[in-house]
């Protein structure tokens, strides 16, 4: 029998055979499908050995007893979990939970510790809210907790959310000095150590699979109640769902965006792909295939197989520039799409992935005279650029990576999505931004079938899946027409 000693962080296993610890050590480890390994493991895990001690997150250890029991290998918990309680739901002053939302926090206080797969507009705040309420009135005092968000702008909403639930006093905007609750970056949290903590919960946990965020995790090791909330829980495509539910603990909850949309709390929502024809033939192809015929006789060497991987990296970005951020065609398109948009009457919100890219576009509408902000993490006036896009005051803005999750804007009618690529999981919390305002009319989701070169084509056909699995309707079209803008 081997003995599992789980403290908040960490599973360690002393004196664990090597048999188990290889079967430990397989069910710890991802590999990421996109990367190139020139040497050494080709998989990216979080367990580690110390002497004869196996060790790994406790997040995964539902995963590692599952395994232990298929293959009928006896074990015994040996917890060491310090802070743990069984509190009930207390909702905080002035705050009424939906129904899935009181259904979430149960599930959530009940298991201790997990995932909440909560969509976008389902109110995630709010249930950090009365997470950390019904900890403080079980214990009759306010509970260290920290909550780690992705942005300095979800810094400020949440704080403004806790301080009017829970009053000035109690809560710190970054700083934690002196504070029971404690509103923080992944990025400064990073950087600090979260032992102090008690509760964590982690606004946007997906992020997780950054190694960095994950570490930040790992030192708050005295908070075995931790939460990730969520809107896309799963599926990366990189793999790394491995760092964050290691970090917190497996998927809970799930709460989608078409039962959202079907319940009238998140806008419906129609997609409209516009065809941007093409033919790209990038240099580095002809260098590709001589080298995939090598590969597949066997004879391509070490060296030519890194240098495959390089040419391929080459050929995406020789793609992205011609067929999405220097695509005349393209982008005449998307500025055509937002003016006729915001003649109709319409808020237009579009997001780029790219700095040089939204520059492009701010250049092309000044060209026809019109003053489009731009916003992305190194722009002055960002804050200002936000604050006119929530008022109304902007009726198209350009929005970098900060605009792909975490931010409030409810009254956008328009989202364009220029930014092409091919997550699901990115799409999904693009198309977040426009669903919180479930008002009379519907989000009009503008994004584009790029035909230019056979790459373009698999992640257009990927985006159009994210839409249709989020009960987006999607349809393809040669250009727009004003009654789809005006409805």
């Amino acid at each position: 029998m081997i003995r599992l000693q789980v403290e908040a962080s960490w599973v360690t296993a002393p004196g664990c055979p090597r048999e188990v610890a290889k079967l430990i050590k397989d069910q710890c480890k991802a590999r990421d499908p996109q990367a190139f390994f020139t040497g050494g493991a080709s998989h990216f895990h979080l367990w580690r050995i110390r002497e004869k001690e196996l060790q790994f997150p406790t997040g995964l250890l539902w995963d590692v007893v599952q395994q232990l029991d298929a293959v009928g290998i006896e074990y015994e918990i040996d917890p060491h979990l310090g802070y743990v309680v069984d509190p009930e739901l207390v909702v905080p002053d002035g705050i009424e939970l939906r129904d899935y939302q009181e259904e979430a926090v149960k599930v959530a206080l009940r298991e201790g510790r997990g995932i909440l797969g909560l969509a976008t507009n389902s109110g995630k705040s709010i249930i950090a809210a009365a997470l950390v309420q019904s900890f403080a009135s079980h214990d009759c005092v306010a509970v260290p907790t920290i909550v780690l968000v992705v942005r300095a702008e979800g810094v400020r909403q949440m704080t403004e959310l806790f301080r009017r639930c829970f009053g000035d006093d109690l809560v710190a905007n970054e700083t934690g000095e002196g504070k029971s609750y404690v509103i923080m970056t992944y990025t400064k949290a990073s950087k600090r150590d979260l032992s102090p903590y008690l509760l964590v919960i982690a606004d946007e946990v997906h992020r997780v699979g950054a190694k960095t965020y994950c570490g930040a995790l790992a030192t708050a090791e005295n908070a075995y109640h931790r939460y990730g909330l969520s809107g896309t829980p799963g599926g990366r495509e990189d793999g790394k769902d491995l760092y964050f539910i290691g970090a917190t603990g497996p998927v809970i909850y799930r709460m989608p965006q078409d039962a959202l949309i079907k319940r009238g709390f998140s806008a419906r929502a129609a997609a409209i792909m516009l065809h941007i024809p093409g033919d790209i033939h990038p240099a580095v192809e002809e260098d590709i295939a001589a080298l995939v015929l090598l590969q597949q006789s066997g004879k391509l060497s070490r060296g030519n197989q890194f240098k495959l991987r390089k040419l391929r990296a080459q050929l995406w970005r020789d793609v992205e520039a011609e067929g999405i951020l220097e695509n005349e065609v393209r982008n005449i398109a998307i500025v055509d799409a937002a003016t006729q948009a915001q003649q109709c009457g319409r808020q237009v919100l579009i997001l780029v992935k790219r700095i040089d890219h939204g520059r492009r576009l701010r250049e092309l509408f000044a060209f026809i005279g019109y003053e489009v902000p731009f916003a992305h993490g190194n722009s002055k006036g960002r804050d200002k650029i936000y604050t006119g896009l929530q008022s109304g005051e902007h009726r198209i803005v350009i929005g970098s990576g900060i605009y792909d999750d975490s931010i409030d804007v409810p009254n956008i009618e328009v989202l364009i999505n220029a930014a092409g690529g091919k997550s699901l999981n990115a799409t999904k919390q693009k198309l977040g931004r426009g669903l919180r305002n479930p008002g009379d009319k519907s989000l009009l989701v503008i994004d584009f079938m790029d035909t230019g070169h056979k790459i373009l084509k698999k992640h257009s056909r990927a985006r159009k899946r994210a839409y249709q699995q989020e009960g987006v309707s999607v349809r393809k079209a040669e250009s727009l027409s004003e009654e789809e803008l005006a409805a």
